[in-house]
């Protein structure tokens, strides 16, 4: 866990147990609470682009977005968005060449991407769905024309 997640969980655990503060209502407290721990889990989401685990980095990234997605939908979108790049990523460095598109790994994470965002918008899902299937006709023709 890194120092700057450390000192937020402690801040939060302070500001837990310190009581209400004069001139708050329970109601503040539980708002300041909510947006803090929120804003902990967009900061999680940035962190997890830096693990060197990319499908770790990715799960973070889909679990952060999840908790997001009602109370940030902009920043869950964003979140999901740049998990799906990074799973796109991932997938065009492990495919061969010689087996036409195909990766060579067991589980493409493309799709774990999508089945999480098909959770909460699945015209979005769908629309990734197509784009995959296009980016491999577009691969066979290609290894198909290099054949000839």
């Amino acid at each position: 866990m890194s120092s700057l997640c450390k000192k937020m969980l402690v801040l939060l655990l302070v500001t837990a147990t310190a009581g209400g503060v004069q001139g708050q209502t329970d109601k503040d407290t539980q708002t300041c609470d909510r947006q803090f721990a929120l804003a902990l889990v967009q900061q999680q989401a940035v962190e997890a682009k830096s693990l060197d685990d990319a499908s770790a980095g990715i799960s973070i990234m889909i679990n952060a977005a999840d908790l997001l997605w009602n109370s940030r939908p902009a920043a869950a979108r964003s979140i999901f968005a740049e998990a799906y790049d990074r799973a796109r990523q991932i997938f065009q460095q492990n495919t061969d060449p010689k087996t036409k598109g195909q990766a060579v790994h067991a589980k493409d994470q493309r799709f774990v991407v999508i089945r999480a965002i098909a959770r909460h918008d699945n015209e979005w899902a769908q629309r990734l769905v197509k784009q995959i299937l296009a980016d491999a006709e577009a691969a066979q023709r290609e290894g198909d024309s290099q054949d000839s």
